[in-house]
Parts: structure tokens; C-alpha cells; sequence
């Protein structure tokens, strides 16, 4: 079981390699990796409490200069070891124009736990923003339902997140605005999804619910078990909800992001047929 995990992180990191090549990541041999936190935030949507502006908890990991104090940038191991990295290092060429990577968590997941993903992309080249999408998201203490089941906000917290990285003042500058890419994983895989272009239909996904082929995703997620039954009670009498829904099947395509790489995503079924085979990259590369 270990062993088979073990070849698929693997595989993962060398096919995320290959596919999001053609941004040239010019790192031949893996160097130390960096890491900061940004306190970015939507300041056009509230937080779930209604008290403030949506959070956008963002790590971000890219090639560092000096490896720092012996042992800080010690690689790991095996994949289920997560690297380490150097804390509010300095960049690695200060000249560079480096392709960005956007990654978006599955549910419950957050940023953090994809620092194998993210330290590996690094260590290549790459720029790399990973986000916590708010009320689903392991870095907040509490889940809220409409984290859960509003999908399409996620979206735009990629897209916020975008415009924050590329005015960042120590990262903007250094981003080369024709290489950008996301990778999602689960419901981070569907997110993505949409950002190359897919528009959801929600009534279709409640009926395949409705229906024998039913899939996990349609009950209780094991993260937040009462997110449907809280949701419910929400869409009847909370008008953001209420707004938010009308909005389901927008397009939230952001033309920026040049390539995408679901992993594993779900929600298919609330693609329509027109859309369900929408293309790993985008049509304009």
C-alpha cells in the first residue's frame, strides 16, 4: 500500500514535470526552496462571519539563493517526508523572470500539505502560490458549509490570488506573465478546471445525485459530516447563499493561466456534456 502511494506521489511530480514543461523551468538540478506567507484577502467578497474581507492564505515556495544554515534545506527522503525549506530567503537571481505555478487544495486539504508538490516545483524553477480556500480549508479551526458547497467560489480565489502574487513587491517583478499554470488536486482539480473555461450545471449534478450511479461526492464529506445538512438550512434563508447560487454556472475562466493539471478531480458530473472534455491546457498557448 505504502510502496503503491510511494510510486504514484512519484509519478505525479515527473508527469506535473512534463506536462507544465513547455514553461521552460530552466533548473536542471534541484536547489534550495524558500518560503513566505501572505495575508492576502478578496477585499470585494466577505468572510463566511460576514466581519471582514475573504481571507487568501497563500504560501509561497521559489528558488532561494543560498541553501542557509547547514541542515536547513535538507531534501527529503521518501514523499510522505515533507521538505524543509529556508524561511523569508532571499531569491535566487534577482534578474530571473520565473513561471508561476497556482495550487489549489482538495476538500479539507490546505496549503501546507502540498509542500512536497510545491518544494519540488521550486526547486525547478518555478514560482509557486498555493492557496487556503476559505471555510474548507484544514488551516482554518472551523469549516463552514458554504466552503463546502459554494465549488465556484473557488475559482476566484485563484483568481484574487493571481493579481495579489503579480503585484506582490518582492514577487511581481519576477513572474513572466506568459507562464503561468495551476494544478489542483480533488476538488482542487475541479477548481482548476474551471479556470481553464469549464462552466458547472448544478441541476444536473442534483439529479445524477438523485440518481443510482450516485457518487461519494454527493453525501457527507468525513472533513465537515454536517456541511449538507447546514447548507440546506443556509440556502433557504441566507442571502449570500442565495446569491452565490444564482451565480453557479458563470464562467470564471482566467485567461492568464496559460495551462492547467487536474489530479484526481471530482464533480464531473456537474459538467455538461459540451464542457466534460475540456482540455487539460488551455486553447491559447
Amino acid at each position: 500500500m505504502l510502496r503503491s502511494r510511494s510510486c504514484q506521489i512519484r509519478s505525479f511530480m515527473r508527469v506535473a514535470a512534463l506536462l507544465l514543461g513547455f514553461f521552460c523551468a530552466h533548473a536542471a538540478v534541484a536547489g534550495p526552496v524558500g518560503e513566505v506567507n501572505r495575508h492576502y484577502a478578496d477585499e470585494h467578497r466577505r468572510n463566511w462571519d460576514g466581519n471582514g474581507p475573504r481571507p487568501l492564505e497563500t504560501s509561497i515556495w521559489y528558488p532561494a539563493k543560498t541553501a542557509g544554515p547547514a541542515g536547513d534545506a535538507k531534501p527529503s527522503q521518501t514523499p510522505f517526508e515533507m521538505p524543509t525549506v529556508i524561511r523569508d530567503a532571499t531569491l535566487a537571481d534577482p534578474h530571473e523572470k520565473y513561471p508561476l505555478i497556482l495550487i489549489s487544495h482538495g476538500t479539507g486539504g490546505c496549503a501546507g500539505a502540498l509542500l512536497w508538490l510545491g518544494h519540488y516545483l521550486a526547486a525547478h524553477g518555478y514560482l509557486v502560490a498555493a492557496i487556503n480556500h476559505h471555510g474548507n480549508t484544514c488551516a482554518e479551526a472551523k469549516p463552514d458549509p458554504r466552503g463546502y458547497l459554494l465549488w465556484w467560489e473557488r475559482a476566484q480565489d485563484l483568481r484574487v490570488a493571481l493579481e495579489q502574487v503579480l503585484a506582490d513587491p518582492l514577487f511581481g517583478t519576477h513572474i513572466d506573465s506568459r507562464r503561468i499554470g495551476a494544478v489542483g488536486f480533488s476538488l482542487g482539480g475541479y477548481t482548476v478546471i474551471t479556470i481553464a473555461g469549464a462552466r458547472i450545471d448544478r441541476t444536473r449534478y442534483l439529479r445524477f445525485c438523485s440518481s443510482p450511479p450516485r457518487d461519494f461526492t454527493c453525501g457527507p464529506q468525513a472533513e465537515n459530516p454536517e456541511a449538507p445538512k447546514l447548507f440546506e438550512q443556509l440556502e433557504k434563508s441566507d442571502p449570500v447563499v442565495q446569491e452565490a447560487l444564482k451565480h453557479s454556472g458563470d464562467s470564471y475562466r482566467e485567461p492568464r493561466v496559460r495551462a492547467v493539471l487536474p489530479w484526481l478531480p471530482c464533480l464531473a458530473a456537474a459538467l455538461p456534456p459540451t464542457t466534460s472534455r475540456i482540455s487539460m491546457f488551455q486553447s491559447r498557448l
